[in-house]
């Protein structure tokens, strides 16, 4: 284990580390597969001594060089069949000494949850925030597609939407700048939506969201279903079928009221231009 990184491994596996913390972890533990390897040993012995009364640090300083002096020295396996020699204990015993002193040094209570700890590898979140984003962008005309949930999403022209390639288990979310009208599956997962200083959440209904970066607002217009609008400072409205919110960016206020124009519902126009347009391409096609 390279010097320095004691500290780290004690805060990230103490829950007090930070995202640059974590991310200066993760980067070391990619590096080398070692690394991996004996950060997953600490973690279990980590657990085990938990259950160890907290020594002095000056003993403690001292196992660890003596550790790092005898680890340096031993081979990396252990015949099962052979008996635990004196030096072999030795170094066990001050590597669990050592992480009694992170506990002490890092931990305010001793009531940790060591299964949750356990049952969660240390590439897991890093996998899943490696998750590959996919960002369609529309210039002078709307587009249609689907999402990995088989979500339709109308994309209005002059607009961004940016999705994972594959959604998490939690929370479906995704990012809005311009308009789009969403129909969206219920899975029984949380569908999210980001435009601007807004966040729109549902499960399973449609709704239409306009935020172009130059609007001084943002509107959510539902047709189906439940669809619940926040701003940054968790002030929330809940919006049902025929009803708008809307969020001031000058303000940061939130509003609902009723809606009766169908300003919003521009993407069936565009697909109905979408097809007549096609008719008359084939049209020329079989005249030609």
């Amino acid at each position: 284990m390279k010097t320095g990184k004691e500290k780290l491994i004690g805060k990230y596996l103490s829950g007090n580390a930070s995202l640059a913390d974590e991310k200066e972890l993760f980067d070391w533990i990619k590096e080398d597969g070692a690394n991996e390897v004996f950060f997953e040993e600490a973690k279990n012995i980590w657990a085990t001594s938990l259950n160890l009364k907290k020594e002095g640090e000056d003993l403690t300083e001292k196992a660890w060089q003596d550790f790092k002096i005898l680890a340096a020295n031993e081979p990396a396996k252990i015949d099962k069949k052979v008996n635990f020699r004196p030096l072999q204990i030795a170094a066990a015993i001050a590597l669990v000494v050592t992480l009694v002193l992170l506990i002490k040094y890092f931990v305010p209570v001793s009531t940790i949850d060591i299964k949750e700890r356990s049952e969660t590898p240390i590439l897991k979140r890093e996998k899943e925030k490696a998750v590959a984003m996919i960002t369609i962008q529309t210039t002078d005309s709307a587009k249609t597609f689907f999402l990995p949930d088989s979500s339709c999403i109308h994309l209005n022209k002059k607009s961004s939407f940016t999705y994972p390639k594959k959604f998490d288990t939690h929370e479906r979310a995704t990012s809005l700048s311009g308009e789009a009208f969403f129909e969206i599956i219920n899975n029984g997962v949380a569908f999210a939506v980001t435009c601007k200083e807004t966040k729109t959440m549902v499960v399973g209904t449609s709704f239409n969201i306009k935020g172009y970066e130059e609007d001084k607002k943002v509107t959510v217009s539902v047709v189906t279903g439940t669809v619940e609008l926040s701003n940054n400072e968790n002030k929330k409205v809940t919006l049902t079928a025929n009803e708008r919110g809307t969020f001031n960016n000058e303000n940061t206020s939130l509003s609902k009221t009723n809606y009766t124009d169908k300003n919003f519902i521009w993407w069936k126009k565009n697909t109905l231009k979408t097809r007549i347009k096609k008719i008359i391409k084939k049209l020329k096609q079989k005249i030609n």
